[in-house]
């Protein structure tokens, strides 16, 4: 598994790399920090490898919907296609993919 001090920041790595002129420029890099320490903390608390979501109170008043477990095909797509539907505005997305090293030999 990745160690909690190495994940979070390596999280927060990908998010900082992912943000531009119009995918959460307005978010500082403690904001990022913040959201990775506080992502990477609730996906730790999973007990099997389900997908779970969230929705909570983000960075100048915004929400935030988070996803941790498994990638699939499709789901940004379709998480993106369920916000256009219900008229949710999308001011930045970020998609890091981690892979643990459990994953990369098979175990659980």
């Amino acid at each position: 598994m990745i160690q909690s001090e190495t994940g979070w920041s390596a999280l927060w790595a990908m998010m900082k790399k992912d943000r531009g002129p119009d995918n959460g420029a307005d978010l500082s890099d403690t904001d990022l920090q913040n959201l990775a320490k506080d992502l990477w903390a609730w996906s730790e608390t999973a007990t099997d490898k389900r997908r779970r979501v969230r929705i909570r109170d983000g960075v100048k008043s915004t929400s935030l919907l988070e996803i941790t477990g498994p990638d699939g095909p499709f789901l940004v797509d379709s998480i993106l296609g369920q916000c256009l539907e219900n008229d949710v505005d999308v001011s930045a997305l970020f998609h890091p993919i981690l892979t643990c090293r459990a994953a990369e030999e098979g175990v659980g």
